[in-house]
């Protein structure tokens, strides 16, 4: 059976039906005030919380590379 890649699995849960966190104010509260988050930073950000806090996808250790273009 292939293995599913990380977005697959983000993926299949949010078509699942799973809640996908709000972006924390602390979040938005280090980000340049003059500019509003576009819908693809606000999903980056969702997913990468839902990562985290999900043991079942979640891979230990962890080691991850958030970038995102500006």
């Amino acid at each position: 059976m292939p293995t599913q890649t990380l977005e697959q699995k983000i993926s299949a849960a949010k078509e699942l039906g799973y809640s996908f966190p709000e972006v924390p104010i602390g979040i938005k509260d280090n980000l340049n005030p003059v500019f509003q988050l576009r819908p693809y930073q606000i999903e980056a950000f969702s997913r990468f919380i839902f990562y985290m806090s999900n043991s079942q996808i979640k891979q230990n250790p962890t080691q991850l590379l958030f970038h995102m273009a500006t």
